[in-house]
């Protein structure tokens, strides 16, 4: 499955939580040099990580952006739905949005009829 730009950056930040190499972030997060070098400056300008060393850390505005982004995604699952729509269940696997609609991937679906 094709990951959005926004899964691969929130994945960087997690990772990023102890400092990391680039070649640890392009393999362990299967990217090639130009996306995780797209990737990082952009996390880089908006200063949700920074650069010690050779190696990327998370800023602290990195960690409110993850647990904002934990939280929207909490606001996501709900508990009961109206017949006919799929209840979020699992943990998310994937968000990104489409025009007004955003979307997310679970593991698990409960089907309200």
């Amino acid at each position: 499955m094709k990951r959005s730009t926004a899964e691969i950056l929130v994945w960087i930040v997690q990772e990023c939580s102890e400092p990391k190499l680039k070649t640890h972030i392009m393999c362990k997060g299967n990217l090639n040099s130009s996306q995780a070098n797209a990737c990082l400056e952009r996390l880089l300008l908006n200063g949700l990580v920074v650069s010690e060393g050779g190696r990327f850390r998370a800023t602290a505005k990195g960690h409110e952006f993850l647990s904002a982004y934990n939280h929207l995604v909490g606001l996501l699952r709900v508990s009961a739905g109206r017949p006919g729509e799929e209840v979020l269940t699992g943990s998310p696997k994937c968000l990104w949005s489409r025009g007004s609609r955003v979307i997310v991937e679970v593991e698990n679906r409960l089907h309200i009829t």
